[in-house]
């Protein structure tokens, strides 16, 4: 997880448990928004997921290139 996402989580009220709470038992092919290239890392793909979690509406991207990041997990209202 990017200290990024971490902070992002952090101002929505959630802390890294919740984050992965969020991926690996609430999150399903249905929030799958879109892929885009990865905006600094050449060839890398990120995929973009909206989901409610606890109330709140998130933008959740996520990369994989040998291990799973969590790039972003913020508002996706704001």
């Amino acid at each position: 997880m990017t200290d990024t996402a971490l902070d992002d989580a952090g101002e929505l009220g959630f802390d890294q448990d919740d984050v992965f709470d969020c991926i690996f038992n609430q999150l399903s092919e249905t929030h799958f928004y879109k892929t885009m290239p990865a905006l600094r890392i050449p060839n890398c793909m990120q995929d973009v997921y909206h989901i409610t979690y606890a109330g709140v509406r998130i933008y959740l991207k996520l990369q994989v290139r040998g291990e799973a990041v969590v790039i972003s997990f913020k508002d996706k209202d704001d």
